[in-house]
């Protein structure tokens, strides 16, 4: 098969990102991979291409004898692709699999990886993506790093996901990167290893923080730690126990009988640091600690005497450095909790004002006043990404303070707490795209569970119905999950004329039917931890007309969430809570067809 130019030899293997293949190249006679662009979000061929083409020309800058080289990019019927550098040799995992290495070898190995992802970050690249996979060793076992699929460029990459806009196709340089999904969290296998990239994740990526170089270093010592002692430095059987011990810095134990250098552990030690700002200061000052024993090189430089000197000017140097780490600690952490703070209280004020404007607009549209109920609706959406916004700062500042110091579980649970008002708040206006987000980050930090409890906290439900109703049916309102429709199912309750009931959150409704009673449907909405009241009387069934159904009095949902579709078809409210009284509604709907036919046969048209 050719794909332009290209002859198709074999497939090599497969990722999250995309397909490759080994394939001919006529033009240069040369041997190169083609990568097949999975896309993720981006909705035509034209912004694919154009991305791609962007990540293609980041990756090029990078020339260095340890990084995989891109050739070409294109489109062909419809598919992306990169034509890369053909490397024979495997991934850095089999390399390191096929047999039992020296740790000086397997450091060697890892400083030339080093090197490689230094030349990257000088031409202001980021892999965010690094892990022995992503590493092909070619035939004379030179490791290049490979996979820049997810690279972006350092300046602009932030993982705050906070894009009000809704626009998945933003320029590569501007986009969010979203939180890794804990719905589709990975388990770990039965020799404890997590499979896929969570496990080579930093702190900052679970908690939604700044990606930068030091994310990347982070993930290279994760690497090289799994390399030199068999095993990867933070446990966890499931993706939100491997993020409390990546977040809180608790390192499993190392194996007793290694032989690997004390001062390679603690290089090791230092990179894979909670905090980005006390690992190394970047990964070239990381690699170059790696080869040398700096016990060794002291006693190297200096004599006895002069060592016995030394050694107590240095003592007291670092117990100075020490002192002015813990107090620039404790200043970092005051600031991002007074920058956390002030950006609730404005996410709160701001709420406040939208649901106090929410309320006007909804009894002007409910007293006929379309017009103002509009104005009023949109003043209310205005302020709707100002909250979102400032919710997800203090959420970010909490997140950075908590990194500066996991011990402090006070910043842990004002965290937890930022989170819940921001999902109790996306709930309150039905912002459905943002709030599998919202979840997803609240189960990272809510290690207790409390606020997820709270969220599906069963609600208590009093009904009282009328003597006479012989027959009383509790069913549900639930979501299928392919059709995306709603279906009803029948809850197993006894429910008689006076009935207490703790119901779970969600739409339900009671079916009622009686001797000589009217047929009865009453919809009612259980919230977390709230109380309803159901008073139904059913009329007699002689008191409604033939083809005619009674609606009982109530409150009801009335218009439409999605904005589009209520200002441009359904001309309806947007979707509020409202009353209404007792009503009878026609059976069967009348067609446009129905209605001229009764029109021609009206007496007045026959006259």
């Amino acid at each position: 098969a050719n794909l332009g130019r290209y002859l198709i030899l074999e497939r090599l293997g497969a990722g999250s990102m995309g397909v490759v293949y080994a394939a001919y190249d006529p033009e240069l006679d040369r041997k190169v991979a083609i990568k097949i662009v999975r896309p993720h979000g981006v909705r035509d061929e034209e912004r694919r291409r154009a991305r791609l083409v962007r990540e293609a020309q980041a990756i090029a800058k990078v020339s260095h004898p340890n990084v995989v080289g891109i050739f070409d990019v294109g489109v062909h019927q419809g598919q992306v692709f990169l034509a890369m550098e053909y490397l024979s040799g495997g991934t850095l995992r089999e390399w390191l699999a096929a047999e039992k290495r020296p740790w000086r070898r397997v450091v060697e190995m890892f400083i030339e990886i080093g090197r490689g992802l230094a030349r990257a970050h000088a031409e202001g690249l980021v892999h965010r993506d690094f892990k022995p996979d992503n590493v092909l060793v070619d035939a004379a076992g030179t490791p290049k790093v490979a996979d820049f699929g997810l690279v972006r460029l350092a300046a602009k990459l932030d993982t705050s996901g906070t894009e009000w806009s809704e626009n998945p196709d933003l320029p590569i340089s501007e986009t969010a990167v979203p939180m890794f999904s804990v719905r589709n969290a990975e388990v770990l296998t039965r020799t404890g290893a997590l499979t896929g990239t969570p496990a080579y994740m930093a702190p900052e990526q679970f908690l939604g923080g700044t990606v930068d170089a030091q994310t990347d270093q982070f993930a290279f010592c994760v690497a090289l730690f799994e390399a030199l002692y068999g095993g990867r430095p933070f446990e966890g059987s499931t993706l939100v126990t491997l993020a409390d011990a990546v977040t809180e810095g608790r390192l499993r134990a190392l194996p007793r009988n290694s032989s690997v250098p004390s001062w390679v552990r603690r290089a090791i030690v230092r990179g894979l640091a909670s905090a980005p700002s006390a690992r190394w200061p970047s990964i070239e000052s990381l690699i170059a600690a790696l080869p040398v024993d700096p016990v060794s090189k002291l006693r190297r430089r200096v004599s006895f005497g002069v060592l016995s000197i030394g050694f107590v000017v240095t003592l007291a140097w670092a117990l100075g450095t020490v002192k002015h780490r813990r107090d620039e600690l404790a200043r970092q952490i005051a600031e991002r909790l007074s920058d956390a703070g002030n950006a609730l209280g404005v996410a709160r004020a701001k709420g406040e004002a939208a649901r106090h404007l929410r309320t006007r607009s909804f009894l002007a549209f409910d007293g006929s006043h379309r017009d103002e109920g509009e104005i009023l609706w949109r003043e209310t959406r205005s302020l709707l990404p100002v909250v979102d916004a400032a919710y997800d700062q203090a959420g970010k500042n909490f997140e950075t303070a908590l990194m500066l110091d996991p011990s402090r579980t006070v910043i842990r649970a004002q965290l937890v707490d930022a989170r819940y008002q921001h999902l109790l708040f996306l709930q309150d206006f039905h912002v459905e795209n943002r709030i599998p987000v919202l979840e997803e980050r609240l189960v990272v930090v809510d290690t207790s569970g409390e606020k997820r409890r709270a969220l599906m906290a069963a609600g208590k439900v009093s009904i009282r119905i009328a003597p006479g109703a012989a027959s009383v049916r509790l069913q549900r309102y639930e979501r299928d999950a392919e059709s995306g429709r709603r279906r009803i199912t029948e809850v197993e309750a006894q429910v008689s004329n006076e009935t207490s009931l703790s119901l779970p959150p969600g739409s339900y409704r009671l079916a009622l039917d009686g001797p000589a009673l009217a047929h009865i449907v009453y919809p009612f909405e259980v919230h977390a931890g709230g109380n309803v009241d159901v008073h139904i009387s059913p009329p007699p069934a002689s008191s409604i007309p033939p083809n005619f159904v009674y609606v009982p009095p109530g409150r009801f949902l009335f218009g439409d969430a999605d904005e589009s579709l209520r200002q441009n078809f359904l001309n309806a409210a947007p979707l509020h809570e409202t009353s209404t009284d007792a009503f009878l509604i026609s059976r069967y709907e009348t067609t446009y067809r129905d209605w001229i036919a009764f029109l021609d046969d009206s007496p007045a048209n026959n006259s």
